[in-house]
């Protein structure tokens, strides 16, 4: 007897710097994918309850914590407003989350953001690999925390690497 087919999903994989509803690409994108959105937030312990690797400072304080927690909830509540649900995973890394998600789902595409630090580039590349390993649709990574578009940039200033520090 054959497994029954698994559903298809799109993602919003919601990091901590984009907890909003209005003005989101991926938000967007994922609704206009013409199949049912999951809205994932992940409290990876990594962001919780590690050090930093220079200086072993907590990299996040109580008053962050609280901000975080209030933020998410703001986002979960505008998100049922509008007919949705946020799903929200604590206790396990977002590289694992994935890799559960991708067991329960077809999953069509990831939409989310762009990192630039090294450590958000590290685990965006973990997420890529898992969905690559489960023959799962693409991360596609979306513009959206500077103060100009990146594909609104002239061509000559994208090619020369232009970011939302230039």
């Amino acid at each position: 007897m054959s497994a029954a087919p698994k559903e298809q999903v799109s993602v919003v994989w919601f990091k901590g710097t984009d907890l909003r509803t209005h003005d989101h690409p991926p938000l967007c994108a994922a609704h206009a994918s013409g199949v049912r959105v999951l809205h994932l937030f992940v409290f990876d312990p990594h962001w919780c309850h590690k050090a930093t690797p220079l200086a072993g400072y907590p990299r996040m304080g109580h008053r962050r914590a609280r901000f975080q927690l209030d933020a998410v909830l703001d986002l979960s509540e505008r998100l049922e407003a509008a007919g949705h649900t946020l799903t929200v995973r604590r206790h396990v890394s977002t590289e694992q989350c994935f890799e559960e998600l991708c067991k329960d789902f077809q999953v069509q595409t990831v939409h989310s953001s762009h990192d630039l630090c090294p450590e958000e580039l590290r685990i965006s590349r973990a997420v890529r690999k898992v969905l690559e390993q489960t023959g799962s649709g693409p991360l596609e990574l979306h513009w959206m925390n500077e103060l100009h578009h990146y594909e609104d940039l002239p061509a000559d200033v994208r090619r020369k690497g232009a970011s939302g520090f230039s």
